[in-house]
């Protein structure tokens, strides 16, 4: 078609008159993860963009949430308020936010642990805590709101990884099937084993849960799978195994069983094994995604002999 009329629109994007960010582990951003039990570094990174002299800074940091540890808070320099988990540093603490300069900057530094094992984390789902930053200053008249008082704010989220275990076992006696054939193996004589894979899931729900691992040719998938219900594969050509867990909740093996498959595996050595230890099944690796901070994880066992 034909254009009639147009028209074309300036926007002026502007730094703000004090620029603030946070880094967790030297990392900028809005969200970051972690583990269970580590010890972040957090910097407030700060700039004056005035052209003109900014007096009586303050920079406050306060954390909410049920991850972090409040015992484990060390500011280097300013102050902790462990009542309301805030860190302020202004002039008492650092004599150069009296007064900055056009173009000056800088950074306050504090660390805390994410909670452990024994501080209570596998009683947590969804577990986070957020960080708030903010910088005040009063600047020169027109700056800012009324008087030139100056305000920016900054916020970043840490949250936990789900922690997905794998435990894979090889049964000769035991577990829900009935295994038969000399212990040890004999050359060219047939000995049944059962293998069983158990996953343990703590904070996060995971989807498209899997496990995979291998055969080596010289073993026999035989087909026996406990339970049932649980969708176990199996491809006789490339010797790929593969369990398809699907959901898997978080809390599933803590403080409770364990998701578990079996499964039934034959082995007839050959004459050039004898006198050895035969990998039986290759590394095991579980892997799924995690909903809470939408990020794969995965977790591998040795292979089983």
């Amino acid at each position: 078609g034909t254009s009639l009329v147009s028209a074309s629109h300036s926007i002026l994007v502007r730094k703000p008159f004090l620029a603030l960010s946070l880094l967790v582990n030297g990392e900028d951003g809005t969200e970051f993860i972690t583990e269970k039990g580590k010890t972040l570094r957090i910097g407030v990174a700060w700039e004056n963009n005035l052209p003109a002299l900014a007096a009586d800074a303050q920079i406050t940091v306060r954390l909410d949430g049920a991850l972090y540890d409040p015992a484990s808070v060390v500011p280097e320099g300013g102050y902790y308020r462990a009542s309301d988990g805030t860190i302020v540093w202004d002039q008492s603490a650092d004599s150069s936010l009296a007064s900055l300069q056009p173009g000056d900057r800088g950074q306050k530094y504090f660390s805390v642990n994410v909670r452990g094992p024994s501080t209570g984390v596998y009683a947590l789902r969804n577990p986070s805590f957020g960080v708030s930053a903010a910088i005040a200053a009063r600047g020169p008249a027109g700056a800012g709101e009324a008087g030139g008082a100056i305000e920016t704010k900054a916020r970043v989220e840490v949250k936990l990884l789900a922690d997905l275990a794998l435990a894979s076992r090889l049964l000769r006696f035991g577990g829900p099937f009935a295994n038969h054939g000399p212990v040890p193996p004999k050359v060219g004589e047939e000995t049944l084993y059962t293998v069983v894979w158990s996953l343990t899931n703590a904070f996060n729900e995971l989807a498209n849960t899997r496990v995979s691992a291998t055969l080596p040719s010289y073993v026999r998938f035989v087909g026996a799978v406990s339970p049932a219900s649980e969708r176990v594969s199996y491809d006789a050509v490339s010797g790929a195994l593969v369990w398809e867990v699907g959901e898997l909740k978080a809390g599933v093996g803590i403080g409770g069983a364990p998701r578990e498959v079996a499964f039934q595996i034959a082995f007839v050595p050959a004459d050039n094994q004898a006198g050895t230890v035969p990998t039986l099944v290759t590394e095991s690796v579980a892997e799924g995604d995690d909903r809470f901070v939408s990020r794969s994880v995965t977790s591998a066992t040795r292979p089983a002999f």
